[in-house]
């Protein structure tokens, strides 16, 4: 089975909690309006949100089209454990 890592990232004092799935071979977290935004987690340990001089390929999980071959539940699981992390800081 497949497991995914939490990864915390603090900066200018507000905390980003991260997941890293690699089911999805993708990292979640939440936005500071609490939307659900992913980039690609590369093989490196890279993940494309921008930051540290990467491209920036984050996107908003709402605006996904194509679910086709998508574990729905686990990304819903994904969100959840998200959600469920940012209510306990």
């Amino acid at each position: 089975m497949l497991r995914d890592t939490i990864l915390v990232i603090q900066v200018f004092f507000i905390v980003f909690i991260m997941i890293h799935s690699l089911h999805f071979r993708r990292a979640f977290w939440l936005n500071l309006d609490n939307e659900l935004m992913s980039a690609p987690w590369l093989k490196t340990g890279e993940v494309l949100d921008g930051t540290y001089g990467t491209d920036d390929q984050s996107d908003y999980v709402s605006e996904w089209t194509d679910f086709e071959g998508v574990n729905v539940a686990l990304l819903l699981k994904i969100h959840k454990d998200l959600l469920l992390a940012e209510t306990v800081q």
